[in-house]
């Protein structure tokens, strides 16, 4: 029997980490003058939202709450990439700190997968359709590195 306590960990921990993608990677689209590029990244914050949103549905089902990431968590998010594009706004720059940005979803997703074992197996699910969209973006987003 899945154990509440550990279902509602992973969810919230995943919940969290979408919402991440959606907004780094809208901050970054923001930024691209390359229309290929952007539209490639409205597809995965497309794509992060419906984990989100499929998160925030599974955690309603145990009676919790989604909690959103920090303002400062956020504030950081929106201060790295700042930093990062002020002198290199191109795509293969872009791409290179998508891949970071998921390769650190990715090891968080694993981490949090092998803390809570006793996860519903919906979580779990969701929990590897994420890790499967992590390496999907990462894969794309080689194709833009030069």
């Amino acid at each position: 029997m899945a154990n509440r306590e550990e279902s509602v960990g992973m969810l919230s921990e995943l919940y969290r980490a979408a919402e991440m993608g959606v907004e780094g990677t809208k901050l970054l689209k923001g930024k691209s003058e390359d229309i290929r590029f952007s539209e490639k990244l409205q597809g995965y914050v497309n794509r992060y939202g419906e984990v989100k949103d499929e998160a925030a549905q599974l955690l309603s089902e145990y009676g919790a709450t989604p909690k959103e990431a920090g303002a400062m968590e956020k504030a950081g998010l929106w201060m790295g990439v700042q930093m990062n594009t002020m002198l290199d706004k191109t795509s293969s720059h872009m791409a290179e700190m998508l891949i970071q940005g998921s390769t650190m979803g990715t090891v968080q997703g694993v981490k949090s997968k092998n803390a809570h074992p006793g996860a519903d197996p919906a979580c779990t699910a969701l929990e590897d359709k994420f890790l499967n969209l992590q390496q999907e973006y990462t894969e794309d987003m080689k194709k833009f590195l030069v």
